[in-house]
């Protein structure tokens, strides 16, 4: 199911911290082998983490140089230890630590009797996650992509001379679908000797690094080579919530027209810098002015400029429309900030450094771009490593970020810190908010921050759009939406626990119901995920009316014939959907959203209040 941006909620409790993570891997370091150098012990244990997804690094090493000290070695994990800060205060804000204090050890010995290394488990516990994979880590080295690039052709009718290529490597292919949010297209010029413009498309992650979706040699830049282009890249989407919901282009016309054919869904903007551009070359051909008044001229071309300026960044979403209705749907996509096409040309940049010439065959532009395209891997896997592993200094024993760190990127940690700067000026007044954050990022915005503040309460997981939450390249690889569907069951299970205690007639019902998806620390052996086995997941009817809560949606448990009753189950909290065509009971909806009244209306058993 998509997940759709953070909608203002009412604030309910929330526990500052997350629960403990304990992930036991002290079993597969046990081992009775026995190895006449350390090296050999340590590179063993080294390959094993690295299976694991996590680092070690030598903690210390003696080689006993006199008699009076044994020789031995101590491994650990690369987040042992705790931080020192500086005695100096750092200019920069965004600095972290990846260091969380991992009790993770093994230590070596040496036995004078047999001249042989062993080695020992001390603790094998981790405090943290692991991450997903280890290219690009300090430790672990850099990414070397063996997969070769996927490539489809178009040929002429006579089936004789090739039109067009397209081609995408599998992991670009892979950043797509878990990152479909905004894609930027254009086209660069110069990359090979037929002279055929290279169409580019990328996009970009949850930490803000661009990546390249795909390419395209086209031998022309009409409706049909861009129409053909785009049903391949739409081929390779894998389902209907994976497509974009910004599509950003420059002032090109025949690519304008056809992204609204190939992908009705998504919203077709043009980059703000082409359009600062028409409108001024308009303005200077509409303005006229008589002989001799030329300074006249460019005082009223200025003025007019600066009015449309004036216009173009306006600070709310009302106010915008107040000044032009036309483009007051600007504010109703999320852009996530891309509204003009610096990502795509900042690519081409970085494409023709990796181009020995621009007089070469498709052949070597084929290989500069698997090379370019690995060392982009490489990039951004660190910046996912880095998300999932480094706490900035400035969100620790912070209680509106106490959630966050490691579960979103730290982009969008950044978006919500500046974000909250504006809580001073603006306070809980929507309207001097203009919720631009929510709408164009889905980011919490300042009034809904400044509400968290009021209440002292953290933002919640599920308050921030999936896009800021994936930090892999696989969805799947990185448990994917089914992690985050059992981290909002958590959240759910423990923020009412007392609602469901009483629904379940008893604690111990709902412990028991709790402890069956949610495994104790003491028994967790997942080295990534810590929920309990799939024989356990979502049993009816006592997960019905969860389900329903969390995803606000009606479930309803369809039984075998003559072997139970068919039962649905409603959401707990919120309020029923309105039918668009009933008006008044939306406009009383509204209202609630808005807190202008206090209830929809007034219902008894005998005279129950419905909605159609």
């Amino acid at each position: 199911m998509e997940d759709k941006p953070p909608q203002p909620l009412d604030i309910v409790p929330v526990p500052v911290q997350p629960p403990p993570i304990s992930i036991d891997t002290g079993h597969h370091f046990a081992t009775a082998a026995k190895e006449n150098s350390k090296d050999d012990l340590i590179t063993w244990a080294k390959k094993v983490a690295q299976k694991l997804k996590f680092t070690i690094i030598v903690r210390r090493s003696d080689n006993g140089g006199d008699k009076s000290r044994k020789p031995f070695f101590v491994l650990e994990c690369e987040r042992s230890g705790k931080y020192v800060p500086p005695k100096k205060k750092l200019k920069a804000e965004s600095t972290g630590t990846r260091k969380c204090g991992c009790p993770f050890r093994l230590r070596g010995y040496y036995a004078k009797e047999t001249k042989l290394w062993h080695m020992t488990v001390v603790n094998g516990i981790h405090n943290h996650e692991f991450d997903t994979e280890l290219e690009g880590h300090l430790v672990a080295g850099r990414l070397k992509p063996k997969e070769t690039l996927l490539y489809r052709s178009h040929v002429d009718e006579g089936g004789e001379y090739l039109q067009d290529i397209f081609f995408a490597h599998p992991r670009s292919l892979s950043l797509l679908n878990s990152f479909p949010t905004v894609l930027v297209m254009d086209s660069t010029y110069k990359t090979n000797k037929y002279n055929m413009p290279l169409f580019e498309i990328v996009g970009f992650t949850s930490t803000e690094m661009t990546y390249n979706v795909c390419f395209a040699w086209l031998t022309n830049e009409k409706e049909d080579n861009f129409i053909w282009a785009l049903q391949q890249l739409r081929s390779l989407v894998r389902n209907e919530d994976s497509l974009p919901k910004v599509i950003l282009t420059d002032r090109d016309t025949a690519l304008m027209n056809v992204v609204g054919q190939v992908f009705p869904t998504s919203a077709a903007m043009v980059c703000r810098v082409h359009v600062e551009k028409n409108v001024g070359s308009k303005i200077n051909e509409l303005l006229k002015v008589r002989e001799g008044e030329e300074v006249e001229k460019e005082i009223v071309w200025a003025n007019l400029e600066k009015a449309f300026m004036h216009l173009l960044y306006s600070d709310t979403g009302d106010v915008y429309g107040d000044r032009l209705m036309e483009f007051r749907e600007l504010y109703k996509h999320m852009h996530m900030g891309n509204y003009t096409t610096n990502r795509v040309e900042s690519a081409h940049g970085v494409l023709k450094k990796s181009l020995e010439d621009s007089s070469g065959d498709l052949v070597k532009g084929w290989e500069a771009i698997h090379h370019m395209l690995g060392l982009q891997f490489t990039e951004i896997q660190t910046q996912f490593g880095q998300s999932m592993s480094v706490e900035e200094h400035r969100y620790q024993d912070v209680r509106l970020h106490s959630l966050l760190p490691f579960k979103v990127s730290r982009a969008a940690l950044d978006y919500i810190y500046q974000e909250a700067k504006r809580v001073d000026n603006v306070g809980m007044d929507s309207k001097k908010c203009g919720c631009l954050m929510r709408v164009n990022y889905g980011l919490q915005c300042a009034c809904l921050i400044a509400k968290k503040l009021r209440h002292n309460q953290p933002i919640r997981l599920d308050e921030v759009y999936i896009h800021w939450k994936r930090m892999c390249f696989n969805v799947e690889e990185g448990g994917g939406d089914v992690q985050d569907d059992y981290s909002c069951t958590a959240e759910e299970m423990t923020l009412h626990k007392s609602m469901y205690v009483s629904m379940f007639d008893g604690e111990d019902r709902w412990k028991y119901i709790y402890e069956a998806l949610f495994r104790a620390s003491r028994q967790r052996t997942s080295l990534r995920k810590t929920v309990a086995p799939q024989d356990k997941w979502f049993t009816f009817p006592d997960m019905g009316h969860i389900v329903a809560t969390i995803f606000e949606r009606v479930v309803v448990q369809l039984s075998k014939h003559r072997v139970g009753a068919c039962e649905t189950f409603f959401p707990l909290r919120g309020y029923p959907p309105p039918n668009p065509s009933s008006k008044k009971e939306f406009e009383e909806l509204m209202s609630i959203e808005r807190g202008d009244v206090s209830t929809v209306g007034v219902g008894s058993e005998d005279n129950p209040m419905t909605i159609e």
